[in-house]
């Protein structure tokens, strides 16, 4: 699997196992991040036609998604999107945003050290899920969850 990427990818995430006893892709996205893409290339997230609940992990190693998803956000409340919209991140969490603890969430350092903080956010965002569900979910445009906090910058620290 770690060789998938290509050499230099591999090499620089075997690199990460070793050192830092976790996988960390981050330096493939800050590389990425260099040369934007092209716009056609982007995902027209403002078309969906219903409510949008976006979860992230402050520790995520693997994908910058807190940043990813404040771009989200950003692109939704720049478009006017008229559905619910709410982004929640979990500071102590890594990318396993789900609501039971993976067995394979021990190669994450976060998950090693703050093992009941993760747990913790993980039951504090299957909360969220519902809450969601219960209280935003609807065929019809309603208001969204501003996210104060939204950055133009990716927050990439390892």
């Amino acid at each position: 699997m770690i060789f998938a990427f290509g050499s230099e990818v591999s090499s620089r995430m075997l690199r990460s196992l070793l050192l830092k006893r976790e996988p960390d892709t981050l330096f493939y996205y800050k590389e990425i991040f260099k040369n934007p893409g092209h716009p056609e290339a982007e995902i027209m997230v403002e078309k969906i036609q219903g409510p949008i609940l976006l979860l992230s992990g402050g520790r995520d190693v693997i994908a910058p998604s807190k940043w990813i998803c404040r771009q989200i956000m950003d692109r939704l409340h720049k478009n006017d999107f008229p559905y619910a919209y709410s982004h929640h991140n979990y500071e102590i969490l890594s990318n396993y945003v789900t609501p039971a603890r993976p067995v394979s969430a021990s190669m994450f350092r976060v998950e090693r050290t703050n093992r009941a903080e993760c747990d913790a956010s993980r039951e504090n965002c299957w909360k969220d899920i519902m809450a969601f569900l219960r209280n935003r979910w609807s065929d019809q445009p309603a208001g969204n969850e501003a996210d104060p906090e939204n950055t133009a910058e990716p927050d990439m620290e390892s």
